[in-house]
């Protein structure tokens, strides 16, 4: 009976030590792995909870963390029946207690626990018997019967001092249980006892291991939020006792016992606020701290639970200084944009002003219509300049596309209007050509001469040293799942692009030119992209860039 009791006891001991590691396993997956775990994954979880894990599917085996477990024989292909019976009844948790695979060998529990219903998955786990225990159980079932033969060989005085080392192992046990260690304990002469005594020794050498690991990770853990550079509080959920805070979160946070204390003054609303979402939560507020503002990244997330509750960490992170250079930047942005916008119109006026003083140093005096179509050039630029000074920059402030049906004729119009604003260059001829049978398109007509403009700009700078030639062009394209739609190129006999550099030149601030700044193409790309288009940058056969853009056709 003695026997029975006690293996019934330690059985049980080992089937609720598998469940709990089981439910933390499962917690680990939950929280980091969205549908069914892979090896690898469950290797991960593995490592963290310190077993093999098994994955069943439809009560079969699926995958384990390791292929060690599989292949020796201690991973059984389905589930227990008695384990697969309990979950198929509705139970989320079942554990029985295997009989020894060989003589000799430990006892195993074989827990699982259901993973997802849905997709009729089941986490598992193979644990031994505690050797210890195991050893601790065969010494006192031999105390037993040899205190019951002592007492009946010897009488009272014999079973008394059978008993002695026993009540010295109780007053240790109580001792470790209580943190402390065991103290020396004198090994009996009788051979039960003797291996009671070093049963127990072997395992409380396991606990004061185990223990000083547990204070090491705590210590390692402390280090880590004590040298960050936000400010960490670490809190019991229930109460809201702050168990830790590091030197960062002291300084920003008055001092209190409890986290609703440090964070009373109505100044850290927000950082309430963010405590009541879901976690974990990442947000930024803004506080107002005197005369100025304070942007801080505001992070919440739950730590495992521990014998006394749940823990919950609240990060802090100063962002006011990259807050403030983020905004710089982008003022930055802004005004390059709008003196790249400011810088187009303003060359074709210069080349046109040229021409007509190349022509009055020479005493050849323009004629009529000569000045005429100058001063259309002018003209044009200048609304150009008005339009766009009053946008203040589509790249800073973009403005809602104004789409208007643009026919056939009108882009070939568009192109002529573009070639003729840099026609009056000395050294780069500029010409344009439209297929016949061009479909119409919803565009914005500012957007998409932009487009066309800064293509040209580009390529008339990077040959205006040597000269050549720029052809803009448009022709009917296909557009994806048999639509129709409209190709327009720029391209050009110049030195070009290296083929490296090609997938990189629609980016702001990439140039190859010494002077260049990069956001014409830039500008283009997003003149583009607001059309719902589709852009196309590659080697011209006559050795220069060919770049552009593919419209879909209206309707």
């Amino acid at each position: 009976m003695v026997r029975t009791a006690l293996d019934r006891s330690s059985a049980r001991s080992t089937e609720r030590h598998a469940l709990q590691l089981l439910t933390e396993g499962r917690r680990l997956l939950e929280e980091r792995v969205e549908g069914t775990p892979s090896p690898a994954e469950l290797n991960r979880a593995a490592s963290v909870v310190g077993v093999d894990l098994l994955l069943y599917r439809d009560g079969a085996l699926a995958a384990a963390s390791r292929a060690v477990p599989v292949a020796a024989g201690l991973a059984p292909e389905r589930l227990a029946s008695l384990v697969a019976a309990a979950l198929a009844n509705g139970a989320s948790e079942a554990a029985v207690l295997r009989a020894p695979v060989r003589p000799g060998a430990r006892r195993a529990a074989e827990a699982a626990v259901t993973l997802s219903r849905e997709e009729r998955t089941t986490l598992a786990v193979v644990l031994g018997e505690d050797a210890a225990g195991r050893d601790a159980v065969d010494g006192l079932v031999l105390l037993a019967v040899g205190v019951a033969l002592g007492a009946f060989a010897l009488g009272g005085r014999g079973a008394l001092e059978l008993s002695r080392p026993l009540e010295d192992l109780v007053a240790a046990t109580e001792r470790v249980g209580a943190g402390e260690p065991p103290g020396p304990i004198r090994t009996p002469e009788t051979v039960d006892l003797a291996r009671l005594v070093e049963a127990f020794g072997a395992m409380s050498e396991r606990v004061r291991e185990r223990t000083e690991l547990l204070e090491r990770e705590r210590e390692a853990a402390v280090s880590v939020l004590g040298s960050l550079t936000p400010a960490a509080v670490l809190f019991r959920e229930e109460d809201g006792r702050v168990l830790f805070s590091n030197p960062a979160a002291d300084a920003l946070l008055p001092g209190g016992a409890r986290l609703s204390e440090r964070l009373a003054a109505p100044l850290f609303a927000p950082v309430l606020a963010a405590l009541g979402h879901a976690r974990p939560y990442e947000t930024r507020v803004s506080l107002q701290v005197g005369s100025g503002e304070t942007v801080l990244r505001v992070v919440v997330a739950d730590l495992p639970a521990d014998t006394e509750g749940h823990r919950t960490v609240l990060l802090l992170e100063d962002l006011t200084d990259f807050t403030r250079a983020e905004r710089l930047e982008t003022w930055v942005e802004a005004a390059r944009a709008v003196a790249h916008d400011i810088k187009n119109p303003l060359t074709p006026i210069r080349l046109t002003a040229e021409r007509l003083f190349r022509s009055a140093e020479r005493g050849t005096p323009p004629d009529a219509a000569r000045i005429v179509e100058a001063a259309k050039t002018i003209l044009r630029q200048v609304d150009l300049l008005t339009e766009r000074t009053g946008r203040l920059s589509r790249f800073a402030s973009p403005s809602v596309p104004e789409r208007t049906l643009l026919a056939g004729e009108a882009l070939a119009a568009l192109l002529a209007e573009v070639s003729s604003d840099f026609s009056a260059h000395a050294t780069v001829r500029v010409s344009w050509r439209a297929e016949e049978g061009l479909p119409d398109l919803v565009v914005d007509r500012s957007l998409l001469r932009d487009a066309v403009s800064n293509f040209v700009l580009n390529a008339v700078e990077a040959l205006e040293q040597r000269g050549g030639h720029v052809e803009v062009a448009a022709r009917p394209a296909r557009w994806p799942r048999g639509g129709r739609g409209v190709e327009v190129t720029c391209e050009d006999d110049g030195p070009g692009v290296p083929e490296i550099d090609l997938h990189r030149i629609f980016d702001p601030s990439f140039s190859t030119k010494s002077r260049g700044s990069g956001m014409g193409l830039a500008a283009a790309r997003r003149a583009v992209e607001e059309q719902g288009g589709r852009l196309l940058a590659e080697r011209s056969p006559l050795g220069g860039l060919r770049i552009g853009f593919v419209l879909p056709a209206a309707g």
